[in-house]
């Protein structure tokens, strides 16, 4: 369960540093501030505390039913690679708090609020073991990225998120086949849920080619 919290707790952080924001306009630096730290208290505290096994190659692993008639469930699990990686994540994120404390002029509660999510989808693709649910945390990645590059970047970067769209749908269009793949050749699934798979894959696959 300490996993969920993981990325529970920056999403709940970005939320409540976004709409605290009408109670005082430095609050959303220490919101943000806390729940990075928070987070990485709690993966050092991992770090120290989980003792590596032979008989199984996770840490630890959570695992429930999400979507059972697609085959897809909520599956995290932590390794050594993975812990090493959220170490590094809550680390640079806790320096991106503290240096954007006197450079963030305007919008500062949307700012942490999309740092917050950046971090909430990086930390969920490091530890899903689940193809539908690393699509998942990877678009909860990407949306916030193209804000902060688009409001925060410098001036020679504001065109930045339009330059990256070609290789970002290029991952989508990836991740859709390998899905689509997936989903498909996998269990026998009742024909509608198929059909409006396959419709909606179809629909997402040419309006990521378009886009390009």
């Amino acid at each position: 369960m300490i996993l969920v919290w993981l990325i529970v707790i920056l999403m709940a952080g970005g939320l409540l540093a976004w709409l605290s924001k009408k109670i005082n306009p430095e609050l959303p630096r220490w919101v943000a501030l806390g729940a990075v730290l928070l987070d990485l208290i709690l993966i050092v505290y991992l770090w120290i505390s989980t003792e590596a096994t032979t008989g199984s190659a996770w840490l630890i692993r959570y695992d429930i039913p999400w979507i059972p008639q697609w085959g897809v469930s909520f599956s995290l699990a932590l390794d050594g690679l993975s812990l090493l990686m959220l170490l590094l994540t809550f680390f640079l994120g806790l320096l991106s708090v503290l240096i954007s404390w006197k450079e963030i002029k305007n919008k500062v509660g949307f700012f942490h609020f999309n740092l917050l999510w950046a971090l909430a989808g990086i930390t969920g693709v490091f530890l899903t073991m689940d193809l539908f649910l690393f699509y998942f945390f990877w678009e909860v990645m990407l949306i916030p990225m193209y804000f902060l590059i688009g409001v925060w970047g410098m001036r020679t970067a504001l065109t930045q998120p339009i330059n990256s769209s070609f290789s970002r749908r290029q991952a989508d269009c990836s991740c859709c086949w390998q899905y689509w793949d997936y989903t498909l050749s996998t269990a026998p699934k009742p024909a509608p849920i198929r059909l409006i798979t396959s419709i909606y894959l179809t629909l997402r696959l040419r309006l990521m080619l378009a886009v390009c």
